[in-house]
């Protein structure tokens, strides 16, 4: 299987929040802006 990394901070909403939802980590799914804004704010983001 193929993985292809990008490195981008514009993920959208509903993607972040189920992410963080299917790993328990609610306390950051409680401000949908502000996890987005963290992660558009981060130095680094990579996804797969």
């Amino acid at each position: 299987m193929l993985i292809k990394f990008k490195i981008q901070a514009d993920i959208r909403s509903a993607d972040l929040i189920n992410l963080y939802q299917a790993v328990g980590w609610y306390a950051y799914t409680a401000s949908p802006d502000s996890l987005q804004q963290a992660i558009h704010h981060s130095l680094d983001v990579i996804s797969a």
